[in-house]
């Protein structure tokens, strides 16, 4: 069975760069944010590997969560994905003193202490605060949280608690979101991104060169250019999109002749077609009722 590999990352210098400003300043002992935001499929969770990856060999230690729509009901349900391995056989250690609050979130608390998840206290934001405090007397540490549009409200809160509390600590906190999902918090997004020690990324769209050379190492040297031009007219640059489309002409056995320029714009790769779907079942009814509209009318349609 063919095995998809990873294409590599491309237009992504300057995010690069930030990040690893990030992690070298984290590493000595300055503590910062990173924010990566963008639309979907435009590379956030590629650019939060690369973080992970980076942070990992310079000997930083790594924690990370990813949110879900499914867990966002769950308070504090990032949290204690992000914290709860770090604690395991190493509670008593990590969750004394102040950090005492912090083990009714993670689940290693008694019963009666636990109600504080139905009422997230300064005293519980505080515990978890110095719970990372404990860990980062270990070593530098990267706090890596994908998805964060999906995020429970308790989550979220103990992000913005942590920001002004990041700065004497060698803690980096590196967050991935899509702020204009309709299932976001926009505010408490907005307030991650603004900051003053967050250092902003909005990855763009992937430009004509980067597309050509990724056209050519999935479909073939000889892909034409006309090829290439329809692949980024039709996805518009965005890495997702674009590397469903030549999978699935890949698949199809597209060489890149101008004759197959035409059907980059006729062919719905299943994959995507699944993620515009899963979309839009997010969205009011008026928005799906305007998309089948759309559909049918075609790219014209006022």
């Amino acid at each position: 069975m063919a095995v998809r590999t990873e294409a590599p990352l491309l237009e992504r210098e300057a995010e690069l760069s930030a990040v690893g400003a990030a992690i070298e300043a984290a590493a000595a002992g300055a503590g910062g944010v990173v924010v990566v935001e963008g639309p979907a499929g435009i590379g956030k969770t590629r650019l939060l590997r690369a973080a992970r990856e980076r942070a990992a060999a310079s000997g930083m230690a790594v924690l990370a969560a990813r949110a879900s729509e499914l867990e966002r009901d769950f308070p504090f349900g990032v949290v204690r994905q992000l914290l709860e391995p770090a604690v395991r056989g190493g509670a008593d250690d990590l969750l004394a003193g102040a950090a005492r609050p912090a083990a009714a979130v993670l689940g290693v608390a008694e019963a009666a202490e636990r109600d504080v998840l139905a009422d997230p206290s300064y005293a519980t934001l505080h515990g978890l605060y110095w719970l990372v405090s404990n860990l980062a007397e270990a070593g530098p540490l990267l706090l890596a949280v994908d998805d964060a549009h999906w995020a429970d409200a308790a989550s979220l809160r103990w992000l913005r608690f942590l920001l002004p509390r990041l700065d004497d600590l060698p803690v980096l906190l590196a967050v991935a979101a899509r702020p204009a999902d309709p299932a976001a918090d926009a505010e408490a997004l907005a307030a991650l991104a603004a900051d003053p020690g967050a250092r902003l990324l909005r990855p763009r769209a992937l430009s004509r060169e980067p597309v050509a050379q990724l056209a050519r190492a999935a479909i073939g040297p000889d892909a034409g250019e006309a090829f290439c031009a329809a692949c980024l007219e039709v996805t518009g640059g965005n890495p997702f999109l674009l590397r469903e489309l030549l999978a699935a002409l890949a698949a199809e056995g597209a060489r890149g002749a101008p004759e197959d320029a035409a059907h980059v714009r006729e062919i719905a790769p299943a994959s995507i077609a699944r993620a515009v779907l899963v979309r839009l079942a997010r969205l009011p009814p008026a928005a799906r009722r305007l998309a089948e509209a759309v559909a049918v009318l075609g790219d014209g349609a006022a």
